[in-house]
């Protein structure tokens, strides 16, 4: 399995508010974001934790797997509020959906 994002975005890192950004194009981050919501959950994970601001949130934090990729909710909630960068070979992966 390869992770689907740059960093890795846990609370638990040294400084976790400084994971990797990308700015993305309007229609890529789209294609992303729709990616990350077709995909069923297989693990919980407790809650989110918004490493920037430091609080954790009332929403499920929970694990996904395409068959190649992992990534969780907490991952696309920092993709989608923070622009969270996710690899190349994930956004290839994802280029035909």
């Amino acid at each position: 399995m390869k992770r689907a994002f740059v960093s890795s975005i846990t609370p638990f890192n040294e400084n976790p508010s400084d994971f990797s950004r990308v700015k993305y194009t309007r229609e890529n981050k789209l294609r992303a974001d729709n990616y990350f919501k077709s995909v069923e959950p297989c693990a919980a994970c407790g809650l989110i934790f918004d490493c920037v601001e430091g609080v954790e949130l009332q929403k499920e934090n929970v694990g996904y797997c395409d068959g190649e990729f992992i990534w969780t909710s907490q991952d696309v909630y920092h993709f989608e509020k923070y622009d969270a960068a996710v690899t190349d070979d994930f956004m290839t992966h994802i280029s035909f959906y």
